[in-house]
């Protein structure tokens, strides 16, 4: 499908750090930040899927979820919403935004394994947290909880959140292909916290998606 074909073009030609290419496939405000970038910062694409939900006349609407390899090794992955616009020389993507995916469908079975797995991602992440390992507990995230994790990498990196963790708890409340919902517990400089954490699993296994707090005693 030509719009497909254009969103995943387009896709491509920003994770490879192909300035020229995005230019000449883009229009409107995205050639506008093409043209302004400073610099590109390149990835190896592992996973790129497309769909395109709605079409009109001469727009469409295009989704994408993009899994990525990035220059350190660590994986990470996006949703994005892209608007393309048909001109004389094809479907041009016109504006690209991220957004955050939300669990949707009934519940699905969560195995022992996926729970224990997911149990050591959080408790990796919150560990390096407490030793100050900035950097290295942003590899356990992706997606928004990555992106965020990597804005308050100037004041949070400069002193741990914390000190101690201990006591790391996790169920599944929710399943569905490679997402999944838990409630988590464990405590934190002797604090009691609960949270709901949703996870996705990429091609090495689970990632922090999002964060919401329960509780915290």
């Amino acid at each position: 499908m030509p719009i497909a074909r254009a969103a995943g073009d387009l896709l491509g030609a920003v994770i490879s750090g192909d300035a020229e290419r995005v230019g000449r496939l883009s229009t409107g405000s995205v050639a506008w930040r093409v043209k302004n970038a400073e610099q590109f910062v390149t990835a190896e694409a592992a996973d790129i899927r497309i769909s395109v939900p709605n079409v009109g006349n001469g727009w469409a609407e295009a989704q994408a979820f993009v899994e990525l390899v990035l220059q350190d090794g660590s994986r990470d992955a996006g949703w994005y919403r892209l608007e393309l616009i048909r001109k004389n020389n094809g479907w041009k993507v016109a504006s690209a935004s991220e957004v955050t995916p939300w669990p949707s469908g009934l519940w699905g079975f969560a195995g022992k394994r996926d729970a224990q797995e997911t149990k050591e991602t959080l408790a990796s992440y919150l560990r390096n947290l407490a030793e100050n390992r900035f950097q290295e507990a942003g590899k356990y995230l992706c997606g928004p909880a990555r992106r965020a994790h990597e804005r308050g990498a100037g004041v949070l990196e400069k002193a741990s959140l914390f000190r101690h963790v201990e006591s790391v708890n996790v169920a599944p409340v929710w399943r569905k292909g490679n997402m999944m919902a838990c409630r988590a517990e464990y405590k934190i400089d002797g604090r009691q916290v609960s949270v709901l954490v949703r996870f996705l699993k990429l091609q090495d296994g689970w990632h922090i998606l999002g964060v919401s707090q329960v509780s915290q005693d």
